[in-house]
Parts: C-alpha cells; structure tokens; sequence
C-alpha cells in the first residue's frame, strides 16, 4: 500500500466518510461540527503512547458487527441471524462464508462504504505491525520516536501519522515556551522598576552615573543583561525602556 495515505495530522474518522443510510440531514451548523470535532481530538504529548497515536479512532469501526454494517448502510438487506455477532474483519477476510445470496454479496462489495471499510482495515493491520515492530525496537511513547534513529525503515503510513503528531507536540511547546518567556519578561520587567523605585527614594542609587548593566548586575543578580546595552545608562532606560534591548533577553 501506497505511503502517501498517511496523514500530517492523526485522523483516526475515517469512519464518517460513509453516512450510513439511516443517517438523516442535520441543521447544525458546520462550523459547530469543526469545533466539537476539534474539541474531541486527542491533546498528544510526548509521553502519548505510539500505539495510541497509530491507532487512534480505528476501533469503533474495525470491531462494528456485520449485521449493523448491513443496516446502517443497506437498510437491512442481506442480514442473516447467524452473523450478529460476526464483526465486519472477518467478513472482510471471508465474506462468501457469511453471505451466500451473490446478487446481495456483489452489491455490498462494490459499495465506497465497504470499499473504504476494506481500506480502513487494511491500514490498521499495516498500523499494528508497525506498533509491534517499534515496541520490539523499544519505542512505546512520542518521545523515543523522536529520537529513535531509524525512522525511514518505518512504513509510510506509520511513519506519517508518528511524524505529523510529534510535529503537532513540538509547535506546540515552542509556542508555550514562547508564552513563558514573555511572561518572565514581563515580571522581570516589573521587577526591575520595583528595585529601581525603592533604590531611588532611598537615595541609593545615581540614576545620571550608573548603567543599566551594573545595575543589574549589582540588584538583579545580571537578569536581563545583554552586551548590546554595555554602554546605556540607566535613566535612558527608564524613559525609553521598549526602546532597548535588555529585557529581551535574560
């Protein structure tokens, strides 16, 4: 099976490509499907599990009984007492042991909804191979996958799904390590004219004669010092502080 079948983002809905026949309109907008969908979503760290990111979403599907398979999409026809506990996997590996009527067999085999059933199954035994071969391999959460060596003798599909999560987790610690960074900027910020304020009325700082580094360094333990700001005196800093560099970094 082609690799490019893998996905950037885990899917794991599938399943919703084919409404079933007893699947009415609905008034809802889309855009409260968009959010209940994202909302539902899995929120992956890097201790997620890779058997749960390459799996993700494929059960409710894979294990659905034969019979309900035939009246969600066929209205019933073709539905035999002795296959209501027979699950649509092994219909799909047999479906002659199951359905003897051929006009009957033909119609749901031709079908997209069993066509793209058949693909769903066929993808998650290729995901579990993958799941067992990467446990065998000592990779069982996102983060040894991110630094597991090997990941181009991993299938396409796997590898994809893997990738596009880990992708997912790591813009998303970059972004909350951006968030933290400027919120410790902004303290150290407030911090800085807290000192300044107390050092002022208490008459122990010069503002026209010290820099902003030695300050820092003499009352803020060198928090905020950078080598750009070597020669800015303090009281620039005080009437231009977004103007300088020195909160920036620290």
């Amino acid at each position: 099976m082609s690799g490019n079948k893998a996905s950037a983002v885990p899917q794991g809905d599938r399943q919703r490509r084919a409404r079933p026949a007893s699947e009415g309109d609905t008034d809802q907008p889309a855009a409260t499907h968009t959010r209940d969908e994202e909302a539902q979503r899995p929120q992956w760290t890097m201790s997620s599990t890779v058997e749960d990111i390459l799996l993700e979403g494929s059960t409710s599907s894979t294990e659905m009984k034969l019979n309900e398979f035939i009246r969600n999409y066929f209205g019933g026809r073709g539905v035999v007492d002795t296959n209501e506990n027979i699950s649509i996997s092994v219909f799909v590996l047999r479906p002659t042991m199951f359905i003897n009527d051929n006009e009957i067999l033909g119609l749901i085999t031709a079908s997209s909804s069993y066509r793209e059933l058949k693909i769903e199954l066929d993808e998650r035994e290729i995901l579990l191979e993958a799941v067992n071969r990467l446990h065998h391999e000592g990779v069982l959460f996102l983060g040894q996958w991110r630094d597991y060596e090997e990941k181009d003798t991993v299938t396409p599909l796997a590898r994809g799904k893997l990738n596009g999560v880990l992708t997912q987790v790591l813009t998303e610690e970059r972004r909350e390590a951006g968030e933290k960074a400027r919120r410790d900027q902004q303290q150290v910020i407030f911090n800085l004219y807290a000192v300044i304020g107390d050092l002022l009325f208490g008459g122990r700082v010069r503002v026209n004669e010290i820099k902003l580094n030695d300050f820092l360094t003499l009352e803020m333990e060198g928090k905020g010092i950078l080598h750009a700001n070597r020669n800015v005196l303090l009281r620039i800093f005080l009437v231009i502080p977004r103007g300088i560099s020195a909160m920036r970094e620290y």
